[in-house]
């Protein structure tokens, strides 16, 4: 695992996964997205989830173009007692655990820099970059695999199952109070993504840019083909691989599992008066 959170992780293959062996035994791929999500697994799964310390900088986005029309709630804003950000583990991890009843919720919260990680993984997930680095502990155990019919290659079906725990979770999260919660440390948030060095100082907007990458995703219902390209696994379909990274890991979840994360993804969106298309 990468030590270093701000490292771009399109500089790593890690949406064609490593091959340890040819066939079903090939490569683990790197920990989701977020689905990507996301704060779409329960409205705010990107940002409990740990990670180590933050690097000197990161890359501005390209034109991300979000999606999918939604009509934001006006929520009413929470007031917290906020501790200053260097310290704030702790409150996060208090204020956040009662979110889900999962144990494995409780398990990513002990982590580290958990505000500075989510502002680092949604500022990469808005830009259309995987946030694998942050999110390394979410990696699933069973490596990709791939089946051979007629000659030609493709991703064993089997390989969505290995994120259906991580989508349990997410799915598992109050969407309402995640929502209230997010609102209430955005003082925080705005605070770690301020040295990534972004124009928009206001946190919201890389949060709804983010969502609107996770909703943009589609998953082929179909058979989908890869080819070998070195060490690692590449989508045979040319329009699949040219994707952007994140929408390549969201697509690895399978269509049960994407769908499923983009539905609390727009329910989070409503709760946090955030607008996916802006």
């Amino acid at each position: 695992m990468n030590d270093d959170p701000y490292r771009d992780p399109d500089s790593d293959p890690i949406f064609t996964s490593r091959r340890r062996s040819r066939g079903p035994g090939g490569v683990p791929m790197a920990a989701l997205i977020a689905a990507g999500v996301l704060v779409v697994g329960g409205g705010a799964w990107w940002f409990w989830l740990r990670g180590p310390s933050e690097p000197e900088g990161i890359s501005v986005p390209q034109n991300q173009a979000p999606i999918v029309a939604e009509t934001p709630t006006e929520p009413s804003e929470p007031v917290f007692d906020l501790p200053p950000l260097e310290s704030s583990d702790p409150w996060m991890r208090e204020h956040a655990d009662p979110l889900s009843d999962e144990a494995r919720w409780s398990e990513w919260l002990h982590a580290t820099n958990l505000v500075r990680r989510f502002a680092i993984a949604m500022t990469n997930l808005s830009m259309g970059r995987s946030p694998a680095d942050q999110l390394s502990f979410m990696a699933p155990a069973d490596t990709f695999t791939v089946v051979e019919r007629d000659g030609r290659t493709y991703l064993d079906p089997a390989s969505y199952r290995r994120y259906d725990g991580v989508t349990r979770v997410l799915a598992s999260v109050n969407v309402e109070a995640a929502a209230v919660l997010y609102r209430g440390i955005r003082p925080l948030l705005n605070a770690a993504a301020a040295p990534l060095g972004l124009a928009d100082a206001n946190f919201d907007t890389t949060l709804a840019r983010a969502l609107g990458v996770v909703l943009d995703a589609r998953a082929p219902d179909g058979p989908i083909e890869v080819v070998e390209t070195g060490i690692v696994w590449a989508f045979a379909d040319p329009s699949l691989e040219a994707e952007n990274s994140a929408t390549k890991h969201l697509i690895r979840l399978g269509p049960e599992n994407l769908q499923r994360l983009q539905t609390r993804a727009r329910a989070f969106a409503r709760a946090a008066g955030l607008d996916p298309t802006t």
